[in-house]
């Protein structure tokens, strides 16, 4: 696990429609793209859209903060990156958490190794 961030990227000097082909290019080079809505959209827009219930959509298209979840649960196989491209910066907010499961693990194994021998139990 690990992170990489490329910055400088000039987006700026890009239409929406070429950020995005970018995106998806960049994409594309780091693995294979998976379906994130029923939908199967590989690629969507993370930004408020002023929907009048923002509790019943997902909250990636509010300026809700959400917590800590995991992407995709109804997928046979997990992704092996993440990636998030800012186009634009959020005046408010905006802000990105990722953890890794694995190193979750490792951590509570190195500290309640008990406990976590449990988890390996059927």
């Amino acid at each position: 696990p690990g992170m990489a961030i490329v910055e400088q990227f000039p987006v700026d000097e890009l239409t929406e429609l070429q950020n995005k082909r970018v995106c998806h290019i960049f994409s594309q080079l780091i693995g294979d793209l998976i379906p994130q809505d029923i939908n199967n959209t590989l690629l969507y827009d993370v930004k408020n859209k002023n929907v009048a219930d923002p509790l019943k959509v997902r909250k990636s298209i509010t300026n809700l903060a959400q917590p800590f979840h995991t992407d995709g649960g109804w997928l046979t196989k997990t992704a092996r990156v993440i990636g998030l491209f800012c186009i634009s910066n959020a005046v408010h907010g905006g802000g990105s958490e990722m953890t890794s499961l694995v190193k979750a693990y490792e951590e509570l194994r190195r500290l309640y190794p008990q406990e976590a021998a449990i988890l390996r139990k059927p």
